[in-house]
């Protein structure tokens, strides 16, 4: 299926990620239809690994903690971190049999104001960024369902899309970063606790089911500096 045919549809166990080595990811797909591109119902943590171990990127099944979600951690070979959380699952200990996950991420919110998060939910194709002031950081994700069923392709399109938005946003952060630095000394503080008044641009609340995917997105926001690689060329090239 083309991308432009994905999109039309969209609009109607590893270690070495994160220093985390994955405990053994169920092989039991039997309710996943994953095979050849085919529309699953269901999709289990070992489904997440194969697709996310296409566009090279490493992940590691966070420990359970018996919340409403399991964890994976991903990191790509430039540097940059992020989570699945997997919902409505079978076995949420194993991550088996998962109907819904968020794909999300974070960063330091030092620094940004109002209008960089307006201008992000405004620009991005399919993430959304929400200000965590009482963690100093912000979230950017995009939700998957699978209740209806998504096609495999359709679950990489999304995640490519994704890092494509915080790569591209990124980018843009280094660049300012770098004038400021040689042209306009500091950055002025934010202003995030605005973060709700007219004009911002609404963005979906980006839920943190356990303190623990607290802890992963916190360690995600001190790692993804403005310098790391989120888009891999294999990511990209499913963009293409």
């Amino acid at each position: 299926m083309k991308i432009s045919q994905l999109l039309a549809v969209m609009a109607a166990g590893g270690v070495g990620a994160w220093g985390v080595a994955a405990p053994t990811l169920a092989q039991n797909t039997a309710n996943s239809q994953l095979t050849g591109g085919g529309v699953m119902n269901k999709f289990s943590a070992s489904d997440v690994t194969a697709m996310l171990s296409e566009f090279e990127i490493q992940t590691a099944l966070a420990d359970y903690d018996g919340s409403e979600t399991a964890t994976m951690l991903a990191q790509t070979s430039g540097g940059a971190r992020f989570l699945i959380s997997m919902m409505s699952c079978d076995n949420l200990a194993t991550a088996t049999g998962c109907q819904r996950a968020m794909i999300f991420t974070a960063t330091s919110n030092a620094g940004f104001a109002y209008e960089d998060l307006n201008e992000f939910n405004l620009g991005a194709d399919v993430a959304k960024a929400m200000n965590l002031a009482s963690q100093n950081m912000i979230l950017y994700g995009v939700p998957i369902y699978s209740g209806g069923g998504i096609g495999r392709d359709n679950f990489k399109l999304l995640t490519a899309l994704f890092l494509n938005d915080m790569q591209n946003f990124t980018d843009a952060q280094n660049a300012t970063a770098a004038e400021v630095s040689f042209d306009q000394g500091p950055k002025p503080a934010g202003k995030l606790d605005n973060i709700g008044q007219a004009g911002a641009a609404a963005a979906p609340e980006i839920p943190l089911y356990s303190a623990s995917m607290k802890e992963h997105a916190l360690t995600a926001a001190v790692a993804n500096t403005w310098t790391v690689d989120f888009l891999t060329e294999k990511a990209r090239a499913a963009l293409d």
